[in-house]
Order: C-alpha cells, then sequence, then structure tokens
C-alpha cells in the first residue's frame, strides 16, 4: 500500500522516453518516490537485474527449501512450457521479477527457476529481493495477458479464432494431435510460431467467419486448422476445391451427390447439440474425414470417425 512518509525507501531512476518532450506523463513533480508501508522488512527492498545460470537456480530452490518456505503446488506442465521456450529461443527480458523475501526464499518464480535449471540455459532477469511473507496472498492475481490479447494489440481481426487455431496448429506442429486430445499444452510462443509459418490462415479464418451459416456444422477454429493441414499434407490439390467443399457444407452451393461426404457430414453434425455428443478431437476427426472424402471425390453410404487423424490427410 502506498503511503504518505517523509522518508522515501525507493527511488525511480526509469526515464521516460515517449513523446511530450521527453516529460514522464505519469507524474508532474521533477523529484518523484515510491514509497512503501513498514511492512516486515520493506525499508531493505532492493531490485537488481541478474543473470540467473542453472546453477544459481538450483542454489535458490535449494536454499528455499531449506528454509521451508511453502510455494504453491509445482505443475509440471507449465516448467515443461518454460523449457520449450528456453530452447526455441524465445524467452524475452520483460519487467516479471522473481520475487525473494528477506531471509533468501524464493517467494514467486518457482516454475521459472526450475525450468532454467532443468534447461541448463542462463537468463536476464530483475530479482526483487526483501518482501515480507504478507505479500505472497497478493503476487500473480492479475488477469493473464492471452493469446487473443497479443493480437488485438496488432489489431488483427478475429482474434479468439486466431488463438484457438494457433494452439491447434502448435499442437499439430509439436506431434499432439493424438486420439484423445494433446497432452502437452502449448505456450503462447509456439502458437504464434504455428501462425506465422502458416500466413495463409488468416484467410481461411476470415472467409469461414464471415459466412453466413457458418457455425452450424463445424466451430471455426476446427475448420481452419483442419484445411490448413490438409493443404500442408496435399499440396496438389487446388484451393477452389477446399472452397466449394466449404460452400456445399454451409448450404451456399448445391452438393454435387446425395452420397456426398458433405451430406453424410451435415445429417450427423446439423445442429450444436449433434456436435456436443462428441469430443472436441471427434469432432476434428470427423470434419477432416468428410473433408478428406471430398477432396478424394469419393461418394460415402455411412459416416465414420476416424482414428488415425492427421495421417490420413495425406
Amino acid at each position: 500500500m502506498l503511503t504518505e512518509q517523509k522518508r522515501p525507501v525507493h527511488r525511480v531512476t526509469a526515464k521516460y522516453r515517449g513523446g511530450n518532450g521527453g516529460v514522464d506523463p505519469y507524474t508532474r513533480s521533477e523529484n518523484h518516490y515510491i514509497q512503501y508501508q513498514d511492512l516486515d522488512s520493506g525499508d531493505n527492498l532492493t531490485t537488481e537485474w541478474m543473470r540467473i545460470t542453472p546453477e544459481l537456480a538450483q542454489d535458490m530452490l535449494d536454499q528455499t527449501e531449506k528454509i521451508g518456505f511453502k510455494n504453491r503446488r509445482l505443475k509440471p506442465w507449465k516448467v515443461e512450457q518454460y523449457i520449450r521456450d528456453l530452447q526455441a529461443g524465445s524467452w524475452k527480458v520483460t519487467n516479471q521479477t522473481l520475487g525473494v523475501l528477506a531471509n533468501g526464499a524464493v517467494i514467486d518464480g518457482q516454475h521459472r527457476l526450475h525450468a532454467i535449471a532443468k534447461s541448463g540455459i542462463a537468463v536476464v532477469i530483475l530479482v526483487v529481493k526483501g518482501l515480507g511473507v504478507d505479500s505472497f496472498p497478493f503476487i500473480d492475481i492479475g488477469v493473464a495477458r492471452s493469446l487473443a490479447d497479443t493480437f488485438r494489440l496488432d489489431n488483427r481481426k478475429n482474434c479468439a479464432q486466431l488463438a484457438a487455431v494457433g494452439k491447434l496448429l502448435a499442437h499439430y506442429l509439436n506431434g499432439n494431435l493424438i486420439d484423445g486430445g494433446s497432452y502437452t499444452r502449448p505456450t503462447n510462443q509456439e502458437c504464434l510460431v504455428a501462425l506465422e509459418n502458416f500466413p495463409e490462415i488468416a484467410e481461411w479464418v476470415d472467409r469461414f467467419k464471415g459466412t453466413p451459416n457458418s457455425s452450424r456444422y463445424v466451430r471455426i477454429p476446427i475448420a481452419s486448422s483442419t484445411v490448413t493441414i490438409a493443404r500442408i499434407n496435399m499440396p496438389e490439390v487446388p484451393k477452389q476445391k477446399y472452397i466449394d467443399f466449404w460452400d456445399e457444407l454451409t448450404e451456399h452451393k448445391l452438393p454435387s451427390s446425395m452420397l456426398s461426404p458433405v451430406i453424410a457430414y451435415r445429417r450427423r453434425f446439423g445442429t450444436p447439440e449433434d456436435r456436443r455428443k462428441f469430443t472436441f478431437s471427434e469432432q476434428q476427426r470427423a470434419f477432416a474425414w468428410a473433408l478428406k472424402n471430398y477432396l478424394d471425390g469419393r461418394e460415402i453410404k455411412s459416416f465414420q470417425v476416424p482414428k488415425n487423424f492427421p495421417d490420413f490427410l495425406k
């Protein structure tokens, strides 16, 4: 809590380098200070940039365990996410800090430290030392930034849909589009890389999202990601063929035959209520099965949900 005190504890030294002639837009005083209430070791609160090596990360974790401080339960999947970002070179220096108590225990940052220790990769992090134990309930309680938020910052269209497609494509690139769903959660950076690798995806999302009656039979992320995967594995198929499939599916074009895969799919997934009978993975495999048969020019009499997705899209 900020409080009125005569004695400054920590001086703000960072200069604003934006417009207004270099004047900080958030203050009008020449000498401005951040002042803290006297809580625990607040008078000794310090910040410094540190190069956290794997050895130092492990030492900090060991010290925390030795002191007996109980952090949140460790989430192995989050540690693995950080490790993959570190190995991919996707780790960036930000304002996010490591929090350390006055006694040396880490109060904020255990997942990052575990990832650094296991990956063998050193990173630079801003470290805040001297925190009080009573600050723990107030750490990491803000709203997390989603992948869709990143797209909104870039003024992209269909942000929520793009974010969902990015996750599915990241699953595909990581080899995790397995039967029953994926067991590895992609990071935001992996999703961004997936979308960068397939720039055509934004066009498909825009086309599918803008089609009347589009969400009646299939979710836009399923349609967009499946078409993209098919385009990767079957580059010889003309783009117009995919557009024709979509137009027939959304009833903007008459099916070429009553035995068309489009008809079989629409009978099974005619309403959102029908889709709820299937898992997300089953819905994607069913859509891919209909698309594959349509592209191959096959007529079908019975509907099925294949198990070898996405391998059969070749």
